[in-house]
């Protein structure tokens, strides 16, 4: 059986979508705090296309990289 160690689970959760309200609780804010942010361009997301109004989907590693105040790389 294998070992599953903290960052084998951080990097597994870096992975991962988050919805707005998902990416609110890890940033541990308000779901329309998190959404002003992103339209002021001060956090990163990625908006799905083919909906009529904005949907966005987030990724921890961006999150952390924006407020740690590094580049993210795609």
């Amino acid at each position: 059986m294998e070992k599953i160690t903290v960052i084998d689970s951080l990097h597994a959760m870096a992975e991962e979508w988050m919805t707005a309200s998902e990416a609110a609780a890890y940033l541990k804010t308000e779901p329309r705090s998190l959404l002003r942010l992103v339209r002021e361009g001060k956090l990163p997301a990625h908006r799905l296309s083919g909906t009529k109004r904005y949907v966005y989907r987030f990724l921890s590693r961006d999150l952390d990289a924006a407020l740690m105040g590094q580049a993210v790389t795609q």
